[in-house]
């Protein structure tokens, strides 16, 4: 049962859900249920800066109640904190061993690190496409931007820059 704010939408918009890893860790959330000016203006910008071959977005709605992190980890029902703590946590916990590029495939898990080691983003592999005339194979990811849209792209197309992806496959199924 979500712990509901008191109050108005507008005095507290803001609920949580009761989210635990497989080992029983509790998981860091928050469902928001606005946007701020400036997360709507986000949603035109990316309509605007990216879009076909490259990026499908299924929307041009955002939705404020889940952010990548809860749609790859959390089934779209709530934004999960983004920090290296939280993120690798539920990498560990719920059985997930990183894997190298060239063994991807579709359900397999991306996060996004920045330069500085920080993760900024995942979404969750579901297509392979072949890149050029040597067959090789890219990943196609489903994500969502930030509190925008969610989008299927090409694993290096995103708003989030200077960015390394690694992938993950749950292994391990038992704590």
């Amino acid at each position: 049962m979500p712990e509901i704010a008191t109050g108005s939408a507008s005095q507290n918009p803001n609920t949580r859900i009761a989210l635990y890893t497989r080992r029983g860790n509790e998981i860091d959330n928050v469902q928001g249920w606005e946007l701020s000016n400036f997360q709507w203006s986000q949603l035109q910008t990316n309509l605007n800066r990216f879009g076909p071959p490259l990026v499908k977005f299924l929307s041009k709605d955002g939705c404020p109640v889940y952010n990548c992190h809860g749609l790859t980890f959390g089934s779209r029902r709530t934004s999960i904190e983004a920090s290296n703590r939280m993120i690798n946590l539920i990498l560990d916990d719920d059985g997930f061993d990183e894997i190298q590029p060239r063994d991807v495939q579709e359900g397999d898990v991306v996060v996004y690190i920045d330069e500085d080691g920080e993760i900024q983003h995942s979404g969750i592999v579901v297509a392979m496409t072949q890149a050029d005339i040597l067959g090789l194979s890219v990943p196609k990811v489903w994500s969502k931007w930030g509190h925008a849209q969610e989008a299927v792209h090409h694993f290096q197309t995103s708003p989030y820059e200077n960015v390394t992806a690694k992938y993950y496959r749950m292994r391990r199924w038992r704590p």
